[in-house]
């Protein structure tokens, strides 16, 4: 139920229980005073239920009063209306003074919510300065901040105990006996002098600020950043400094750091400024960061104008097409990557060798592509000329294997044939001759014939042997040896059975490389025991030739070497290694390793 309402029906059963109570005060009190009770109504209604109740209940006691009065016995009473104005006039009073009474209860109800609210206000207002000061003491205390209070008329100074620690004084000390000018290091003495004077300057805004060293009793220097504000009073002229605040942060280590960073960006700077790579950094669009000194000497351009700017704004567009796209491979990687880059230079185009890495934020994310270019121009037209030297040595080779193969054959087809035959006809004419002095002679001539044979298939296998034409290289290394055992040399032949018939250039290579290995041994050595190894390693083959023999030093390797170098020459040609290793009364080991190419 609303207020109001709720008001005017309290007024209404006051004013009816009023009515009832003055019907049984008939007998007693009789018609004439009826509105006594009706003003206590009023009183009630006004003091508790308000104005408009209180008018209500006045207003409606005037009704009873005048039905008591017209059932009474004195029906024409002249002090009736007398009475019901004074009765009017006196609950107008009451109402009006239970109104008055009412808005000064009301206004000072509100008065005192108005200073309770403002006490509340005024304690949460301390509780919070309070918070702030706590909040404010804390940061300064772990910030590592000092502040201090000065007084430039009377010289009186606070210094907290985190700033005399900081100036090297004892935190107990008297700030009064305190005077950290005298820790000033020389050199900034006149500045910090100069500063402080402008901040005390009447006519200016009274911030103060400098960095500044210190120096403490053990001689070791500290850095300082002062910040303060100058407060003034008076008017111009007589104006002055009446107090001077302000903080101190120590940023010793901060310097230092600094000081590391700056030596340590200077050393790389030299490195990339005295290398003979040319190193860059570019953004994630492409475009530069940093460049080095040969950068810029290659490509006659300044770092100043070539950052910000892109690979498009400095080579031509198929060779920034594939610069970028190798940036974008790194960044989609997140990987360093190695790429062969050709670009234009005033004498031609450049190969270059390019290390890419990605440069990565705290989270992982690629910001920026570093690259380091080296220069492979010289190396790659060497390395040509190597292979085409190669080639040429290979061909030679080929051609030579070819001619001994055909002298091989014309040896053996025509003078061990033409000798041999002769051989034959000689031992058949000899049976039949019955003069001994003239069989003696066909005898010698027959001894003389067969040297020639013998001679004969030596030197067509020292050209080429045909067994390894026909059987392959393990056969002829086999034939080989046994020419050796022969030599009074003990050869152990340790080969794979998985080894097939290979190219010829690789077979060739792996008989003459055995050859010149067992007429080095039988020459130099002085080893009874050879051991030859002849095998499948990998997806190569390996050959080991070892002997037990008085062996030589590097001193002594280079008178002579020619069959080493050949040996090592032939396995180079061949696309394959030889490594001669020697030492001194211990034997020599040639390890020789060749692709497996299996004769198609």
């Amino acid at each position: 139920m609303p207020t109001a309402l709720r008001s005017y029906g309290l007024a209404s059963v006051v004013v009816i229980v009023t009515a009832f109570v003055r019907f049984l005060l008939i007998p007693v009190l009789g018609n004439r005073f009826g509105f006594d009770l009706f003003l206590i109504s009023t009183f009630i209604c006004s003091r508790y239920f308000g104005f408009g109740p209180s008018v209500f209940s006045l207003l409606a006691g005037a009704l009873p009063v005048t039905i008591f009065y017209f059932i009474g016995p004195d029906l024409y009473d002249p002090y009736f209306l007398i009475g019901l104005i004074a009765y009017l006039i006196l609950g107008a009073i009451v109402v009006l003074v239970g109104k008055s009474e009412q808005d000064a209860r009301s206004a000072l109800q509100s008065e005192i919510q108005d200073r309770k609210a403002a006490e509340k206000a005024v304690r949460s207002s301390e509780a919070q300065l309070r918070q702030q000061e706590e909040r404010l003491r804390l940061a300064v205390k772990s910030a590592n901040i000092g502040t201090w209070d000065f007084n430039p008329v009377t010289g009186e100074q606070e210094l907290s105990s985190r700033t005399k620690a900081m100036l090297g004084f004892s935190p107990d000390a008297s700030a009064s006996d305190l005077s950290f000018r005298d820790r000033i290091h020389p050199e900034d003495l006149e500045r910090v002098n100069q500063a402080i004077q402008e901040a005390f300057d009447p006519t200016g805004d009274g911030k103060y600020e400098i960095d500044c060293r210190l120096v403490w009793p053990d001689n070791t220097t500290h850095w300082f950043i002062a910040k303060g504000q100058a407060m003034f009073e008076g008017e111009e002229p007589n104006r002055r400094a009446v107090r001077f605040i302000g903080a101190v942060l120590d940023v010793t280590e901060r310097r230092q750091a600094e000081e590391k960073l700056r030596a340590s960006e200077n050393r790389f700077q030299a490195m990339m400024d005295n290398t003979s790579a040319v190193i860059y950094l570019k953004d994630t669009q492409g475009r530069y960061l940093v460049i080095n000194r040969r950068y810029e000497e290659l490509f006659n351009v300044t770092q100043h104008h070539v950052v910000g700017k892109t690979d498009a704004d400095i080579f031509p567009s198929d060779v920034v097409a594939k610069l970028q796209a190798n940036d974008q491979q790194v960044m989609d990687t997140g990987k360093p990557l190695e790429f062969e880059e050709v670009v234009p230079h005033s004498d031609g185009p450049h190969t270059y060798v390019s290390v890419k890495f990605p440069i990565l934020d705290p989270t992982g994310q690629c910001i920026a592509v570093g690259g380091i270019s080296t220069d492979i121009s010289d190396r790659k037209r060497a390395a040509e000329a190597i292979a085409e030297e190669q080639e040429l040595l290979r061909h030679t080779i080929e051609v030579q294997d070819h001619e001994r193969q055909l002298i091989a054959y014309a040896i053996h087809d025509g003078i061990v044939q033409y000798a041999a035959g002769a051989l034959m006809q000689l031992e058949g004419t000899r049976s039949q001759e019955k003069s001994d002095a003239l069989a003696e002679q066909i005898e010698h001539i027959v001894g003389i014939l067969r040297k020639t044979v013998d001679e004969g298939r030596r030197l067509m296998n020292g050209i080429r042997t045909p067994v390894l034409d026909d059987w392959g290289v393990v056969a002829a290394v086999e034939h080989l040896i046994q020419e050796e055992d022969r030599a009074h040399v003990h050869v152990e032949f340790i080969k794979d059975d998985r080894l097939e018939r290979m190219e010829p250039q690789i077979e060739e290579a792996i008989y003459r490389i055995v050859q010149e290995a067992l007429t080095n041994i039988a020459k130099h050595s002085q080893s009874e025991n050879v051991q030859v190894e002849l095998g499948l390693r990998g997806d190569g083959v390996h050959l080991e030739v070892r002997d037990w023999g008085v062996g030589f030093t590097p001193a002594t390797k280079s008178k002579g070497t020619h069959g080493l170098k050949g040996m090592t020459e032939r396995a180079r040609i061949a696309g394959g290694t030889c490594t001669i290793n020697s030492t001194l009364g211990e034997g020599t080991r040639i390890v020789v390793d060749l692709p497996y190419l299996r004769r198609s």
